[in-house]
């Protein structure tokens, strides 16, 4: 089996209304359709959505690599 790194992408998406519209989604790969992960909450910038998923992102990396090894 090839050991290759997953190719997880982040989207962040207005989820709410205002004052905080903002969300993230976490696919699996570039042509997945169906997030496997999402946010629970929402988030007032974009910015905010971004970092809160690229954390999740990188944790869910991470425990993918620590079980591979």
């Amino acid at each position: 089996m090839e050991n290759r790194e997953r190719a997880l992408r982040l989207e962040v998406r207005v989820h709410a209304p205002k004052p905080s519209p903002f969300g993230w989604e976490i696919y699996d790969g570039d042509d997945a359709e169906e997030p496997i992960k999402c946010s629970q909450g929402t988030y007032r910038t974009e910015e905010a959505a971004r970092k809160a998923g690229n954390t999740t992102m990188m944790r869910m990396m991470r425990d993918d690599h620590a079980t591979r090894a």
